[in-house]
């Protein structure tokens, strides 16, 4: 693990956001995704938890994202691939949101998982 502080507008996110990029290229055309960032400032789109992740990995199953979100003990909250999110579906609370968007991220099998604030919403 490594962790990048500084002060604010200081090119941490940019930084990170360059190092994925590279990491990206100088995987070109091997398996897997080499990285991904989660960023701090993610959103989800109004639709289904399912349909969110299924945006990072089209392969995903209901019954897969179901076994991700008990990996994350999401399913205790009572979140399953089918929960509505967005206006007019669940409001999830800052944590909540922060383990989706990890998840969604994960969906991808990242070789390196870049985070960017992940204690924050």
């Amino acid at each position: 693990m490594l962790v990048v502080t500084g002060r604010s507008g200081s090119g941490k996110s940019t930084l990170l956001r360059a190092l994925a990029s590279s990491l990206r290229q100088a995987a070109d055309g091997r398996d897997g995704t080499p990285a991904v960032v989660a960023a701090a400032a993610d959103h989800l789109f109004t639709g289904t938890l399912g349909s969110n992740w299924r945006l990072a990995d089209a392969a995903l199953t209901d019954d897969e994202i179901d076994e991700r979100l008990c990996e994350l003990r999401l399913n205790d909250n009572g979140l399953t691939a089918g929960t509505a999110v967005g206006p007019g579906g669940r409001q999830l609370s800052g944590g909540e949101l922060r383990r989706v968007y990890l998840g969604r991220a994960l969906a991808r099998h990242p070789h390196v998982l870049i985070v960017d604030e992940p204690t924050t919403t």
